[in-house]
């Protein structure tokens, strides 16, 4: 397997997302639509900072519903925060490649289920090979 730098540091400042629901709130009985206004925006997180160095133990606790999977998924590139940033190492994350980000940073979600029995480890293994073995393939032409 190939040695990657480890990140010394990682870096949020001021992250924030919304969920744009435009999900009515008007009940099923057919009550008018302006009497329960649409819900426009739901923040999944909102002014989070923080800074995690290499070797640190990081928690991210809270009540259900508080941002914890939507601040994960900012950091792993699935979500775009609608302000603030985040950084790897002082390089803005918004402008590296979300294979670059990739190759640090990864989620297994807490419901996912292992096919076979496999251990955490093992199933970050098989995925850091397959993106390696994809990268090796890319030069020839495949993509």
């Amino acid at each position: 397997m190939m040695d990657r730098p480890v990140i010394r540091q990682i870096t949020a400042r001021d992250l924030t997302f919304s969920y744009d629901h435009s999900i009515s709130r008007r009940p099923v009985t057919g009550t008018p639509a302006d009497k329960f206004p649409l819900e426009s925006q739901v923040h999944g997180v909102k002014d989070i900072a923080f800074t995690a160095h290499a070797g640190e133990l990081v928690a991210i606790v809270g009540p259900n519903g508080c941002g914890k999977s939507t601040l994960l998924r900012i950091l792993i590139g699935e979500l775009r925060p609608n302000s603030g940033h985040w950084k790897i190492d002082n390089i803005l994350a918004s402008t590296l490649p979300r294979t670059a980000a990739a190759r640090h940073l990864s989620l297994v979600p807490q419901m996912a289920s292992a096919p076979f029995g496999y251990t955490v480890q093992e199933i970050v293994l098989m995925a850091r090979h397959a993106a390696h073995a994809q990268n090796s393939l890319m030069p020839l032409g495949f993509e």
